[in-house]
């Protein structure tokens, strides 16, 4: 089929391979003021699961973007509130990204 078409077929995918990133950017910014929006209810409640969760999902989105410092930031600062409860699943989730961050 590439013979067929030649290299210029492909032309007619990049309009739409330039709207499905745009879609992702676009979901990416939303998620992230979700995310934003829970971590400052989480922290005005001072409920410090919540938090964790949402600093977890923020650190991911930043990883994604290529913002590893500030996803440090995220994780380490809703982390170290914790003294207790280190098997819970959003406290072994965020151990494991922090883990993974920390490979620099």
């Amino acid at each position: 089929m590439i013979r067929a078409v030649g290299v210029d077929g492909w032309h007619c995918e990049i309009p739409s391979v330039s709207r499905r990133s745009q879609s992702i950017a676009k979901l990416m910014n939303e998620a992230k003021g979700c995310f934003d929006r829970a971590l400052e209810i989480a922290i005005e409640q001072q409920a410090r699961s919540y938090q964790l969760r949402a600093a977890t999902s923020l650190a991911r989105l930043a990883l994604l973007e290529g913002n590893r410092k500030q996803a440090k930031k995220l994780l380490g600062t809703a982390h170290g509130f914790f003294t207790e409860g280190y098997q819970t699943a959003d406290v072994l989730a965020a151990r494991a990204l922090m883990e993974l961050l920390s490979d620099d």
